[in-house]
């Protein structure tokens, strides 16, 4: 789906699971070892995605140190920070 570009809303602070994420945003909260955000690119690639912008806020170079353009992924990755 080329023409599409998916919009993730990936800025939160996740103040209720400090437990868990105290130093990330709560779109890297990890599961089994990986982000839960590249679960969802990797859902949303499988289903002919593949142009993504990243709407960023709290903590927005954590995300981008991990997914960077996304060529790892297969996919185009942009960010807009809040």
């Amino acid at each position: 789906m080329k023409d599409y570009e998916v919009l993730i809303l990936a800025g939160g602070k996740g103040t209720r699971l400090q437990s868990v994420v105290s130093d990330l945003p709560k779109p890297m909260a990890p599961i089994a070892d990986k982000p839960f955000l590249e679960y969802q690119v990797k859902f949303l690639k499988n289903h002919g995605f593949d142009n993504f912008c990243f709407l960023t806020g709290y903590k927005a170079e954590c995300v981008e140190d991990h997914f960077e353009d996304g060529s790892k992924w297969g996919v185009k990755i942009r960010y807009s920070v809040e």
